[in-house]
């Protein structure tokens, strides 16, 4: 599914999806797109170490449920990765 992403291009998607839900709204919502878009672009222009601190460090309210709600998603990157 992620064919041709980098890590990079993963570590955004799963920071685009965790720290702005609002952002999954552009399927159902077309005009949230361009959201999403500059969401993942202001994230791409970091370097991929910044952004894997930042995806390392869940937000206290997250802290709990992360682990459950995002752990396949991470799982299935994790092999993405590895592959």
């Amino acid at each position: 599914m992620c064919g041709g992403w980098t890590v990079k291009d993963l570590v955004v998607h799963l920071l685009v999806r965790e720290r702005r839900p609002w952002t999954a709204l552009r399927d159902a919502v077309p005009a949230t797109t361009g959201s999403a878009d500059r969401a993942a672009s202001e994230l791409a222009e970091r370097d991929l170490a910044s952004l894997v601190t930042q995806l390392r460090s869940v937000p206290l309210p997250l802290a709990v449920v992360d682990p459950l709600v995002n752990g396949i998603e991470m799982f299935v990157h994790h092999e993405d990765v590895r592959r």
